[in-house]
């Protein structure tokens, strides 16, 4: 644990948020991503061509070469494991960036791949972790029409019940189960989720409002009182023992549902927390474009296949010092769960108080 304090104490980039792809096999109408999602091809399909200049696997090989150490890399799209590459991508974060953690969210329709990928990288790296994050968005008819995905529960499940069994045998893997509610979601979501704690196959459930500038805007009409109800119904799911660090992720989850519901509900006067977005943490996207965040895409802060495939350079560059100045100042606000719960890995300040209540949790749960 000291070495990853080290590491997010560091002044420099140490978590990095990799849109490795933007193309998807599924279309939802809530992504915040669909635009790029649209270019490159709607409802991707296995051998059609590349519409956008992704990065490539040499190209991805000159980023990772100019990294420092890194903490936790998040390796999205679209879906990621569009990409047939995904398991060299993983390859080249682990060996020239020593990654400690890497998080995958996934639709999770492509068992095979995803079991191939995952073996590979937990026998190879057994000194990181790897968290799964699968998105469902409710029961089978409700899920398969919103991401507009064919046998897109049934194969989800099936991948969860895979990665289930990796668990097993591999301790440096957990899985979490990402939903996104929304208009189409709202009302079965509360069964679903009751369903999927019965189940007790994921180390952890995570509940999102639909967020940013959706495909369907319509889709932002929701009860926001029956939303915080369930996330707190949530807050009773029991992590499982492959969770990092669960009793502090379990606070810091409880701190950033309280700031997302006061900015929801118009209560806060101005960002609560202090964000490292391009400073600490950074998005990239599959064309090389950096960003602070996925909030902030209209605001590109260079290109790394301008800066030599130099990150810290695109970082370190002007357009990036005046997005610290703005977020510095809290031009912004922010309902980003991953953000917020990064920001608070990355800021001294706040340990004490995270300390705290982690250890009153930790004593609860030994009365228990």
């Amino acid at each position: 644990m000291y070495k990853e304090l080290t590491r997010a104490l560091t002044p420099e980039l140490t978590y990095l948020y990799f849109t490795v792809t933007s193309r998807c096999n599924a279309f939802c109408d809530f992504c915040w991503n669909w635009e790029n999602v649209a270019d490159a091809g709607k409802l991707y399909k296995e051998g059609q061509a590349i519409k956008r200049k992704e990065l490539s696997l040499e190209e991805i090989e000159k980023l990772t070469l100019n990294l420092p150490k890194m903490l936790l890399v998040d390796l999205y799209g679209g879906e990621p494991f569009v990409r047939e590459d995904l398991k060299e991508i993983i390859d080249l974060f682990a060996i020239n960036c020593n990654t400690k953690y890497f998080s995958i969210p996934t639709n999770a329709y492509y068992t095979e791949r995803i079991e191939k990928t995952l073996t590979h990288a937990l026998e190879k790296y057994p000194q990181s972790f790897f968290r799964m994050a699968i998105s469902i968005d409710g029961p089978e008819k409700i899920h398969n029409r919103v991401r507009k995905l064919k046998d897109g529960y049934q194969n989800a499940m099936r991948t969860v019940n895979m990665i289930a069994g990796l668990r097993e045998k591999y301790p440096n893997i957990s899985m979490s189960l990402n939903s996104v509610y929304n208009r189409m979601t709202q009302e079965a979501m509360p069964a679903f989720i009751e369903d999927m704690m019965e189940l007790k196959l994921f180390d952890s459930i995570s509940l999102g409002i639909v967020r940013g500038e959706t495909y369907d805007p319509t889709l932002k009409e929701v009860s926001v009182d029956n939303y915080f109800a369930l996330k707190k119904r949530i807050e009773g799911y029991k992590l499982l023992s492959n969770q990092p660090f669960s009793p502090m992720q379990k606070v810091m989850e409880e701190r950033t549902k309280t700031i997302i519901e006061r900015a929801i509900r118009g209560k806060n006067s101005q960002r609560e927390f202090k964000c490292y977005g391009a400073k600490k943490f950074t998005l990239l996207d599959d064309q090389g474009e950096v960003f602070a965040c996925e909030h902030l895409l209209e605001k590109s802060l260079g290109n790394i296949r301008d800066h030599n495939y130099n990150l810290q350079a695109v970082i370190d560059g002007a357009k990036a010092q005046q997005m610290r100045k703005a977020i510095k100042n809290k031009e912004c606000d922010c309902i980003w769960d991953c953000a917020i719960n990064t920001s608070n890995v990355f800021d001294p300040l706040g340990y004490p108080r995270l300390a705290v209540k982690t250890l009153g949790k930790m004593v609860k749960q030994i009365g228990k």
